[in-house]
């Protein structure tokens, strides 16, 4: 077994990195697969999400696994049974980070031999941080909300990590996120502008770099995140849902769950 690397990037903050993240953890989990969350974010979003009570860290964290080179000894196993190297504010001192840390991490370790899956959080923007979890990614999610910024940063990007670490174009998967499905006519064609023009911007770059996931906007999802709530089929999260699943079942292989 090895682990199947998948992270979120993006320049602009608020697009869902995240929560996709997340999500994808307990999709994984509910499908009975083993999970390593890596937390870049110095936000500590998804560290958040997963330990209620951080002194049950105990100091374990990414910062000390990049500064002594032991990962094994900053894994955290938190209640749902994903595994987590959590995110610290002391990252901000580590700016002198080679491409390939967290390549020689995974290498000396073995860790990838004890996972399905390895996700990993990075921060808004392209720092040290996007660049080593890039650099060891299997598949690298864009998710972009639909508006002219969003696009155009999602492409620089692309266009960002392709050109820095060589990586293979068919590695990405865009996804447009937060898409409001309850709107007017007017607005539906300028959400159908919106998709065009990524269309437009990303398959200029590379042909099949846009793909027609979306996710739609959903109070339920956003509250059931706050209370840790399960996501289902349920009437009021069918949308998201089955959305969500279309994404995971893509980039995992695998097949969805009744609920996660």
């Amino acid at each position: 077994m090895s682990a199947k690397v998948i992270i979120t990037a993006n320049y602009k903050g608020g697009v869902g990195k995240s929560t996709f993240q997340c999500l994808l953890a307990r999709y994984l989990r509910a499908i009975g697969k083993t999970v390593l969350m890596i937390d870049e974010d110095l936000q500590n979003s998804t560290t958040f999400h997963f330990v209620n009570n951080q002194d049950e860290l105990e100091g374990r964290s990414l910062f000390y696994a990049l500064s002594t080179g032991d990962i094994r000894a900053n894994i955290f196993t938190t209640d749902s049974g994903i595994d987590l190297v959590a995110s610290s504010f002391l990252l901000s001192e580590l700016r002198t980070i080679s491409n390939n840390k967290l390549k020689q991490l995974f290498e000396s370790s073995g860790i990838k031999e004890d996972y399905d899956f390895i996700l990993i959080d990075t921060p808004p923007g392209l720092d040290v941080f996007s660049y080593i979890a890039a650099y060891v990614a299997d598949v690298i999610i864009l998710p972009y909300t639909l508006s002219d910024f969003d696009i155009k940063s999602t492409a620089h990007a692309f266009q960002k990590i392709v050109e820095n670490l060589d990586k293979d174009p068919t590695c990405f998967v865009s996804v447009a996120n937060m898409v409001n499905g309850r709107i007017t006519e007017g607005e539906e064609n300028i959400n159908r502008q919106f998709l065009e023009m990524a269309k437009s911007y990303f398959d200029d770059l590379h042909e099949g770099l846009f793909s027609d996931f979306r996710i739609p906007l959903s109070a339920p999802l956003k509250k059931a995140m706050a209370r840790g709530e399960i996501i289902s089929a349920a009437q009021n999260k069918k949308a998201v849902y089955d959305a969500l699943c279309d994404l995971f079942e893509h980039i995992t292989n695998t097949k969805r769950p009744t609920n996660f």
